[in-house]
């Protein structure tokens, strides 16, 4: 993807903040081709960069199938070309992938990747570019990016879903206008009755089953029986 080439520098020593890793020293190929390159990454999408328990980052990368290289290119603070493994192909993409130790608590990062004509070619935050300037970089910050983390109590969990109005009707008093007979034949628009007083009185059951989470559908107000949806009228921002 070729965007606006945003060159901006914080002094006078260009040279000195230039990533240039084509220079015939860090990398045989001193030719760089500003194309029209399809490259992929998304900072905030954790599906391209995400923390680990073990504090390692998971940096992925989809390039078009012309590329045939890609090295990412970390500043910890000195430059540090890594190359990246190849983890997937389709007729689309190829798609890269790297962990790294989180050893610093901010570094800078881009891209660079190799043409199947043998030229190379740079990638940052302003998109395919012949050099990456020090507003073409990304930054990781550890005090600033939100970390995934998924609780202990999670694994070796054994999950219940439970859809709330067919899972069981407690008390038939609280049955609104229109619910059928509690075990009739389901039908798309109906509502048997099951209430949150059912889930409560079924938890010496699901405990016996080895149940310790429960996943219960949407339980707000919703025009639809499985409650994925909900009036806007209902609902209330804090």
């Amino acid at each position: 993807m070729v965007e606006t080439h945003n060159v901006d520098f914080a002094d006078e020593n260009v040279d000195g903040q230039k990533i240039v890793f084509f220079d015939g020293e860090l990398h045989p190929y001193e030719d760089v081709h500003i194309g029209n390159y399809d490259f992929r990454f998304d900072f905030n999408d954790k599906k391209y960069f995400s923390i680990n328990s073990d504090n390692s980052a998971n940096i992925r990368i989809h390039t078009e199938p012309k590329i045939n290289q890609v090295w990412l290119l970390l500043e910890n603070p000195e430059l540090l070309p890594l190359e990246m493994r190849k983890i997937g192909t389709t007729e689309r993409f190829i798609y890269w992938e790297i962990e790294i130790p989180v050893e610093m608590d901010s570094f800078k990062f881009s891209f660079a990747g190799t043409t199947e004509n043998k030229s190379g070619t740079y990638f940052g935050t302003s998109g395919v570019a012949n050099f990456i300037s020090p507003s073409e970089k990304w930054v990781f910050n550890k005090n600033n990016f939100l970390k995934h983390e998924i609780p202990d109590w999670v694994f070796g969990g054994v999950m219940y879903q439970i859809f709330p109005d067919r899972f069981h009707n407690s008390k038939e008093e609280l049955n609104k206008d229109g619910v059928v007979k509690w075990g009739s034949t389901p039908k798309r628009l109906e509502h048997q009755g099951g209430d949150l007083y059912g889930i409560i009185e079924k938890l010496d059951y699901l405990d016996e089953l080895g149940v310790n989470i429960i996943y219960l559908n949407p339980i707000f107000l919703s025009t639809s029986i499985h409650h994925y949806g909900f009036r806007v009228t209902n609902l209330i921002l804090q």
